[in-house]
């Protein structure tokens, strides 16, 4: 069986979970699951990274050694919300009739990922009232990273207008990384057909629609980015 294909199986697990609002009990795991989780050395790109998101979070939680409260179960919703985005992304612009995504029908899957997607901010809006955000200085880069993956995208603008302001009082702090800040507001403004400040949504199509385009750079260097023309070049015709 490939790594891709166990993967594959999680996901239908956690799909078919979701949507019967099915939880294992603690310490319950079926044998597809515990595969992917034991792939402890995914493929490396050139320098050492790992060719992709749900790979690099599905590592995170395999390694993960549960010191931290929530820790654990923050990198598993990060590696399953990164796999299906990159499923969602992988049809964007065909016609979906025929399309079968994890062994369901495109339309199936579609619900079941907004489902998953609807728990993971009941879950992460639960744990953040109880202990706060995953901060840097606490849980470390990764871990901020992912809880901010997770609020990025979700289809609940009313919670991603909640966690901006929230994650905005954090950056001066250093709790958060400002980039989260920048991509979450462009993300908003995207949604609401507004400028954005820092062009990162949807690649190069929609980089140059921000407010006051000569300060662009500007912005994205307070936030911790490079220039836009890097960006670009960098991206493609990938979506954000």
């Amino acid at each position: 069986m490939t790594r891709l294909r166990t993967v594959e199986m999680s996901l239908v697990l956690a799909s078919l979970s979701a949507c019967a609002n099915f939880a294992p009990k603690a310490g319950e795991q079926t044998d597809a699951y515990v595969k992917a989780l034991n792939v402890l050395s995914p493929p490396s790109a050139p320098g050492g990274e790992l060719d992709t998101t749900w790979e690099y979070y599905l590592k995170m939680y395999a390694d993960c050694d549960g010191d931290l409260p929530f820790q654990c179960e923050l990198y598993e919703s990060a590696f399953v919300d990164a796999y299906i985005a990159q499923l969602l992304v992988s049809v964007t612009g065909q016609s979906t009739n025929d399309i079968r995504t994890l062994a369901m029908a495109y339309e199936e899957f579609r619900k079941s990922a907004d489902t998953i997607s609807a728990s993971y901010d009941a879950w992460l809006q639960a744990t953040m009232r109880q202990m706060g955000w995953f901060s840097v200085g606490t849980y470390g880069e990764s871990a901020d990273a992912a809880a901010f993956l997770l609020i990025q995208h979700s289809g609940n603008e009313a919670w991603q207008k909640q966690a901006l302001a929230d994650l905005t009082g954090r950056m001066a702090s250093g709790e958060t990384n400002p980039r989260n800040v920048a991509m979450l507001s462009d993300r908003i403004a995207l949604k609401e057909g507004a400028l954005q400040k820092f062009g990162t949504g949807n690649g190069t199509r929609r980089a140059h629609a921000s407010s006051r385009p000569e300060q662009l750079n500007e912005r994205r260097a307070a936030a911790g980015m490079g220039p836009i023309e890097r960006y670009e070049a960098s991206m493609g015709s990938k979506y954000c």
